[in-house]
């Protein structure tokens, strides 16, 4: 489908040179090729007719994930002495304490550290309320507080830290050729359970530790994300780099003087088959995609864990928005070849 304008949800609507095609003829109908052969076809076809030369592409790298030593966060970490920590044998906290203090415990980082950050600060607050009144619960009602106020720190050092997170939000080395929503799907749902962890203060706001499990290893072992997130870069810079060959296209066309040569036909049918029917149903399911992973990419973001991470999260929450208006400006430059050929956008293509 042509389409001058998208909406917020990124879903086509009509305008003056719209083709509806349905977008669940995509699996039907997506060829075995990479991203980068379909627009290198696609501009191949589009300057022959004009008898211009296509030149290589020029693909800027994407920004990168901030590193980790850029990230770095003051987190004090909070200690009972041994002989309190051995009078804690009759509550839940001296478990988690000795599971924390043990090598494996010790190793913990990211999103599952902060999951036991929020146990241990709930522990500690039914440990006092267990306590008769002694020195021994003062002490630990100050470390239970000191604890309570540590958490939003200690959230912020698990989003910045967290390996699985950092591959989800990572640019990868290759664009994705055709979004799936059966591969995007379990990605969000991953999402969800990693946020929800982030966004919990007790442990009664926590989800199973094995679905938290689940969920990391979902985003850890996935490329996809990371495949759209190139994909959503360089598919502007390729539109961009096309908007010469559309620059005068009526004229070399041949459309401003009477008649309609063969050469102008030959371009209708590359916006119809080519940019209407292969390429933009593409651009349409990622800017789905991109629309559907925005609200989380929000509430990341409204952690406000670091400023290089938050102007990261922006820069990945513009993307849809950027692809739809590069998409837009590409069509709009068709438009002038079909206003003066006099073509309509319900013709179909000519074999």
């Amino acid at each position: 489908m042509i389409v001058l304008s998208l909406d917020r949800k990124g879903y086509a609507v009509h305008s003056t040179l719209v083709l509806v095609i349905s977008v669940l003829v995509l699996s039907a109908c997506s060829r075995d090729t990479s991203l980068m052969a379909d627009w290198q076809d696609y501009q191949q076809r589009l300057a022959t007719p004009q008898q211009l030369q296509p030149r290589d592409f020029v693909l800027e790298p994407a920004p990168s994930l901030p590193a980790l030593r850029d990230l770095r966060l003051d987190v004090t970490e909070l200690n009972l002495s041994l002989l309190d920590s051995f009078r804690l044998d009759s509550c839940r906290v001296a478990a988690l304490i000795a599971e924390r203090n043990s090598s494996l415990g010790r190793l913990q980082q990211g999103v599952l550290r902060y999951y036991h950050d929020v146990q241990i600060s709930s522990a500690l607050n039914e440990c006092v309320a267990d306590l008769d009144a002694s020195e021994l619960r003062q002490r630990l009602t100050n470390v239970a507080a000191q604890k309570q106020a540590s958490l939003p720190l200690l959230r912020a050092q698990a989003m910045l830290q967290d390996s699985a997170l950092r591959n989800t939000l990572s640019s990868g080395k290759i664009a994705l050729n055709q979004p799936d929503p059966a591969q995007f799907a379990p990605l969000l749902q991953a999402l969800e359970t990693l946020i929800q962890t982030l966004n919990s203060s007790h442990a009664s706001e926590l989800p199973a530790l094995a679905e938290l499990q689940a969920a990391l290893e979902t985003l850890d072992n996935s490329s996809y994300s990371g495949q759209l997130w190139r994909g959503f870069y360089e598919q502007q810079q390729l539109l961009a780099q096309l908007s010469p060959l559309l620059q005068g296209i009526d004229q070399r066309a041949g459309c401003r003087s009477a008649g309609v040569p063969e050469r102008a036909q030959i371009l209708r049918n590359v916006a119809i088959s080519i940019f209407g029917g292969q390429l933009q149903p593409r651009l349409a399911t990622y800017l789905q995609q991109g629309q559907a992973i925005k609200p989380y990419l929000e509430r990341l973001k409204a952690i406000d864990a670091h400023p290089l991470m938050n102007d990261y999260l922006s820069h990945l929450i513009a993307q849809p928005e950027q692809l739809r208006e590069a998409v837009r400006a590409h069509a709009k430059q068709w438009q002038v070849l079909f206003d003066a050929c006099g073509f309509s956008p319900q013709q179909q293509a000519s074999d």
